[in-house]
């Protein structure tokens, strides 16, 4: 276990180094999408680490009670390529989790599991008249236990597509739609998105999935976030014998201060903590019943991670 995960660990810091190299491209595609009258709002996450730990928690089914322990790593990364000069782009994104869940209940049936997602998303961004630009998203996903050969039940197709305006200096706002897996299930979702910049304030949302809230200093920013999660593994192993576990749906909301600091140019760090108040970990047979439930009670969760702004 502990081989895997320093395995894990320094494949997300290799990658993270390199996108040192390529980070200035998204920063010239920041600088080439925003209007000539108008300066960028915010600063973009070209690339990020993070590790998320929850608290034990306790869930009851059937009478009988149990708890359980979850832990998230994830890696992403995006750039992009200009096909067309302050026209069009070609956005490219690499998201990377590791999902580790942890269960025992009162009869001794215990549940201890490693997941991986590798997702590659290929985009493309079109800067129209009148301050709009389309951004439309493929991203084709293979999330797994990858305790056998890969097969066509660890593929999935995510794809999303948005339209943004810049309404002014301080405000831009967009609308569109989603196929995710982010809610523990796939679903296909309408999306609000808002960037809000004046003074010191930062008000950031992807509705339904992100919504922050931040006050900047010179070298650091607090403030309030909400983010959910998730994803949609196929399981590959019956690691309790009377089931039939073929999917492992699984996701959280998270809600809590969050601090960002500048630890050295464009690298920061963030420390952000608080409580859980969705927590769905349900497995379903070849059938697409459910099998097993493991969803527990609200916990506590602290996140550290690290992050390329441009």
């Amino acid at each position: 276990m502990r081989s895997k995960l320093a395995k894990t660990l320094k494949f997300i810091f290799s990658i993270f180094i390199s996108f040192f190299v390529v980070s200035k491209a998204f920063s010239q595609l920041q600088s080439d999408t925003t209007t000539n009258s108008y300066k960028k709002l915010s600063k973009f996450s070209v690339a990020s680490i993070d590790y998320t730990a929850y608290s034990k928690s306790d869930f009851e089914r059937n009478n009988i009670n149990g708890e359980v322990r979850m832990m998230e790593y994830r890696a992403q990364f995006q750039f992009a390529f200009k096909l067309k000069e302050k026209k069009t782009y070609l956005l490219n994104k690499f998201d990377y989790t590791r999902f580790d869940a942890f269960s025992n209940n009162e009869q001794s049936t215990k549940f201890s599991e490693t997941y991986h997602s590798y997702s590659f998303s290929v985009g493309l961004i079109q800067v129209l008249k009148n301050r709009w630009k389309v951004i439309g998203i493929l991203s084709p996903t293979l999330a797994s236990d990858f305790n056998s050969s890969t097969s066509i039940k660890d593929f999935i197709l995510q794809s999303s597509v948005i339209a943004s305006k810049r309404a002014n200096e301080n405000f831009e706002y967009g609308i569109g739609l989603a196929h995710s897996t982010r809610f523990g299930r796939s679903l296909t979702i309408p999306l609000v998105t808002y960037t809000f910049i004046k003074g010191n304030w930062e008000h950031v949302g992807v509705i339904p999935a992100y919504v922050s809230s931040y006050y900047n200093f010179k070298n650091f920013a607090a403030g309030m976030r909400l983010s959910a999660f998730g994803n949609v593994y196929n399981s590959n192993r019956n690691f309790i014998s009377n089931l039939d576990l073929d999917k492992l749906g699984y996701s959280r909301i998270n809600i809590g201060p969050d601090i960002k600091f500048c630890l050295y140019k464009a690298l920061y760090a963030n420390l952000n903590m608080g409580v859980t108040v969705r927590n769905r970990l349900e497995s379903t047979n070849s059938q697409g019943e459910l099998e097993m439930n493991l969803s527990a009670k609200m916990k506590y969760f602290m996140n550290i991670g690290l992050k390329i702004l441009m």
